[in-house]
C-alpha cells in the first residue's frame, strides 16, 4: 500500500495552513516556510491511503 501524507501548520491550533509538497510519500519537514521559521508552531500530519481513506488519527505536535 502506498501512503499519501497531508501536512499543515498553525500558530495556535485555530487555523491551519497547508504545507506545499507535504502530499508526497516521503516528506521532510522544512526549517522555515515562506521565509518564516517553523519553531514554536504546531504541526499536523495525516496519513491517507491511495483510496483517500484515513488509516489513522491525525497526529499533532506540541509547539516548542
Amino acid at each position: 500500500m502506498r501512503l499519501i501524507i497531508s501536512g499543515k501548520i498553525s500558530d495556535e491550533m485555530k487555523s491551519w495552513q497547508s504545507v506545499p509538497g507535504a502530499t508526497k510519500a516521503t516528506w521532510l519537514l522544512p526549517y522555515s516556510l515562506n521565509g518564516e521559521s517553523l519553531q514554536n508552531k504546531y504541526i499536523r500530519v495525516r496519513i491517507i491511503s491511495d483510496k483517500g481513506n484515513a488509516k489513522g488519527n491525525t497526529a499533532t505536535s506540541d509547539a516548542n
